[in-house]
């Protein structure tokens, strides 16, 4: 089971087998090359495909190779007992924990539909933003579900990645024809219908990750599991098997009248395995992540490899970024920064934040004496969000008290008593 800790940046602890925070730093680096490659391989193998490929039977042959990727690790890892990874792996064929990861692969395949059945009732731009809605769920189940609090500097880093993600999906998203089954004119049943499914796809995206993660970090002492059958090859194979089994049906059923046709692999090239190979070790790179690091590291990684796609699309491609793009890209490095900082580095920051704070409220008080008949100035209402926002942010701070059960009033309600 995961321990309860602070979502304040990277984990910096060493996590299951000793990774401490330069191992992290390379794995989280590895998986933005991974990501930034992925896409460019990808769009230059549809662009050069003389016949079109089916992106199920790829994602499907993803999770296969994947699977022998892992099982191969294994083995590697136990040249002399080969006898032995098969012995545990039957033994572990029933356990709990490991039919548990069954549960992921089937919210991620709920969640390819739900996103396949939103792009048909929204426009892509509409769905980029909504779906971008994953970073602030992602934060949210982490709380709920692994039990780490977000700190003051953490929820600043996670509004600023979520707008600039958007921001960045708006200005390399294009428009999409209306599919033969909506109508031309979208009407508000459509619209509600689609963002509805977003945000489940979303919900589902963030639950799906950080619930992997916490299966991801369980050692064989808490599940009963041999060291075999409890490291992350075993898990990463189980997952890609299960996976692999409802990635079939789901083509099947999606692509099948093409498939028996056509057969399986029509259209595959040298370049279109590669895509394949460079995803399933991306596959394999992610449980790293989340063994390691966490599901909140991940989405970081993940908005900085679109911005590293982007800029290499400006290269390969006909991509002209502009003025959204770069402000999107400037948010994500602030926030990746921000939830980056050190702990010394945090507490400056939110102490920057709390005399930010002292000093609008100081332009207040200067605002009522110098023009106190003129309601325009009067900025009440955004003195008293921002009480709200430094007591929402407190809340999931640890409490302090001076002693006799009081809390200690802060720099911020000293300023607002004197105004008052």
């Amino acid at each position: 089971m995961a321990s309860e800790a602070d979502l304040r940046g990277p984990r910096r602890a060493s996590g299951p087998g000793g990774t401490g925070a330069v191992s992290s730093a390379l794995i989280l680096a590895s998986l933005v090359a991974q990501n930034t490659l992925v896409v460019v391989f990808m769009a230059l193998a549809r662009r050069r495909a003389s016949t079109p490929f089916s992106t199920s039977a790829v994602v499907v042959t993803t999770e296969i190779v994947k699977f022998a990727l892992s099982l191969a690790a294994l083995l590697a890892e136990n040249p002399k007992h080969p006898e032995r990874v098969g012995a545990e792996l039957l033994a572990a064929s029933g356990n709990k924990e490991v039919l548990l990861l069954a549960v992921p692969s089937l919210l991620y395949l709920v969640q390819n539909n739900l996103t396949f059945f939103a792009l048909g009732h929204l426009d892509a731009a509409v769905f980029q933003v909504v779906y971008q809605l994953k970073v602030v769920f992602a934060a949210f189940a982490a709380n709920i579900m692994l039990g780490r609090r977000i700190d003051a500097v953490a929820k600043v880093a996670i509004g600023l990645l979520f707008s600039g993600v958007c921001l960045v999906a708006l200005s390399t998203s294009k428009p999409q024809p209306s599919p033969a089954d909506r109508d031309e004119t979208p009407s508000a049943l459509h619209t509600t219908v689609g963002i509805s499914a977003t945000l489940a796809a979303a919900v589902l995206s963030s639950v799906a990750g950080t619930y992997t993660e916490k299966l991801f970090k369980s050692t064989g002492d808490s599940t009963g599991l041999g060291r075999v059958a409890s490291s992350l090859w075993f898990k990463n194979l189980t997952l890609a098997g299960f996976s692999s089994i409802l990635g079939i049906a789901m083509t099947l059923h999606k692509d099948g009248d093409s498939i028996r046709s056509q057969g399986f692999f029509h259209g595959f090239t040298g370049l279109v395995w590669f895509v394949i190979l460079l995803q399933a070790c991306g596959g394999l790179l992610i449980g790293a992540v989340l063994r390691y690091t966490s599901n909140m590291a991940k989405t970081f990684a993940t908005a900085i490899s679109m911005i590293i796609s982007s800029l290499a699309s400006v290269l390969l491609f006909d991509f002209r970024p502009g003025a959204a793009f770069v402000i999107g890209a400037a948010l994500v490095a602030c926030a990746v920064a921000l939830y980056g900082s050190p702990p010394p580095q945090r507490a400056r920051i939110e102490a920057c934040m709390d005399e930010s704070a002292d000093a609008l409220r100081s332009l207040q008080g200067h605002l009522d004496d110098q023009f106190p008949s003129i309601k325009t100035l009067d900025l009440s209402l955004l003195r008293d969000w921002l009480d709200d926002v430094q007591q929402a942010a407190q809340g999931f701070l640890p409490s302090k008290n001076n002693g006799d059960g009081t809390r200690p009033m802060s720099r911020t309600s000293r300023s607002r008593s004197k105004l008052d």
